[in-house]
């Protein structure tokens, strides 16, 4: 009875000519999924008209099996379309991947060449009026001033020596601290340290080891006494 219905509801038969390899993936997949070859090719056509309607420009995802399982579990609390479901999904993170994968490029500005750093900062910078999302926006905007910012230091550290020589002494201070018996603490960018205290430190680790604790007090209470007068020579100066 129920076989009569089923047929009652298609319509007439339409024959359809295929090479024998088509024939033989059909056949193939109505032998893997337990279905008859029509029920397989019904499936094939309701599946393939959405892209012969859009002119076969139509984008084609295939999903790993758990997330086409998270897909499903969607549909089932939504009862929307997995095609809905999909297409919202893209659309609500399209944007946010673009602006992590342009921040990701922009993080190694310093691996790159002018022309590329600017060409990147130039698409994101054309990009943000485009944007109606003003989260994104705000996103695309931090991005273009770390861009900027990143392009800039890297200039500086190529055309000022001092600043070249900071960064050295700052870094290397940062991995000394870091080792085992270091203090640890590798918080030194904006702490005031002077490029005089971070090579005064370096030089100390270097002769006595990274555990602070155990460097000559006599050279520490020097250093103390220098770094004083330092201070007041720069504070009557600041007056």
């Amino acid at each position: 009875m129920a076989t009569k219905k089923a047929q009652n509801n298609l319509a007439r038969n339409i024959p359809v000519s295929m090479d024998k390899e088509l024939l033989a993936e059909v056949d193939a997949l109505a032998g893997d999924r337990d279905e008859t070859r029509s029920l397989v090719m019904r499936k094939a056509i309701q599946a393939g008209l959405p892209i012969v309607k859009t002119g076969s420009n139509a984008d084609v995802l295939t999903l790993d099996s758990e997330l086409s399982a998270e897909v499903d579990q969607g549909v089932k609390e939504t009862k929307l379309r997995r095609n809905k479901i999909l297409l919202e999904a893209i659309r609500a993170g399209l944007q946010a991947y673009v602006s992590r994968v342009m921040s990701e490029k922009l993080s190694l500005a310093e691996l790159q060449d002018p022309s590329q750093r600017e060409t990147i900062i130039q698409m994101i910078e054309d990009s943000y009026n485009r944007i109606d999302n003003p989260t994104v926006r705000e996103h695309r905007k931090l991005i273009l001033e770390r861009g900027r910012a990143t392009v800039q230091l890297m200039d500086i550290l190529q055309h000022v020596p001092e600043a070249k020589r900071r960064e050295k002494l700052v870094n290397r201070l940062i991995e000394i601290r870091k080792k085992p018996g270091g203090i640890g603490y590798a918080k030194v960018w904006g702490c005031g340290l002077s490029n005089e205290e971070v090579e005064w430190q370096i030089n100390m680790a270097d002769k006595y080891g990274v555990d602070s604790s155990k460097w000559p007090k006599a050279e520490i209470e020097a250093r103390d006494a220098a770094s004083k007068i330092e201070h007041e020579k720069r504070d009557s100066e600041n007056d």
